[in-house]
């Protein structure tokens, strides 16, 4: 697929198809790298795992909040 690149105020940018941002289940935000001339876009993975981690430290007790006055 080619694809123009478009003025956006002092930027240049690429509208992406909904139908292709679906594809790879993109919903709010992508990810950007730049690997051996290439643009790769792809879904941010920041936060997976946390939900797991969370549970796993409530499992084994090792959860301390200190709170300070």
């Amino acid at each position: 697929m080619i694809l123009n690149i478009r003025k956006m105020g002092n930027s240049q940018g690429v509208i992406l198809p909904k139908s292709l941002l679906g594809q790879i289940g993109a919903v709010d935000s992508l990810a950007v790298t730049v690997e051996k001339g290439n643009i790769i876009l792809s879904c941010p993975t920041v936060r997976r795992g946390w939900a797991e981690a969370a549970a796993m430290l409530v499992e084994t007790e090792q959860e301390h909040f200190f709170f300070r006055n």
